[in-house]
């Protein structure tokens, strides 16, 4: 999953009580750590986590498809702030590219869990057959 070290202190953020599935979340401008409580640690790349985004600027809401292709992410993303908001179980992460996209923590962890086994996006949508 990418993990480039980087030389600069990581921010870090705690959050006790997600669920019952984060202790902390930290980043740096070239990687994001989530640390679960069970003390798995993921640490992920900013253009594997923009790849994901699943929202309306990034994907077909009906679809799933992206609209964009991930060749035309900036080669050098970088992660600019990453946040836990406990209200939804969610992580708000900004990009250096100006986008900023909200993931769930139990998606993220499940395609962690699932990624050699797994699509990127949903197998079905529920769209009108002609």
């Amino acid at each position: 999953l990418g993990l480039h070290l980087c030389e600069s202190t990581p921010r870090r953020a705690q959050c006790r009580g997600l669920s019952g599935e984060v202790s902390s979340v930290s980043h740096a401008h070239d990687r994001l750590q989530i640390t679960w409580e069970d003390g798995v640690a993921n640490h992920l790349n900013p253009t594997w986590l923009r790849e994901r985004c699943q929202s309306e600027t990034t994907v077909d809401l009906e679809t799933r498809q992206p609209k964009l292709n991930p060749h035309d992410l900036p080669q050098k993303l970088f992660l600019e702030e990453a946040s836990l908001v406990p209200e939804c179980g969610g992580l708000k992460v900004a990009f250096s590219d100006g986008h900023v996209s909200q993931f769930s923590l139990g998606q993220l962890r499940s395609e962690i869990l699932h990624f050699n086994e797994s699509p990127i996006q949903v197998p079905e949508y529920n769209k009108l057959k002609p």
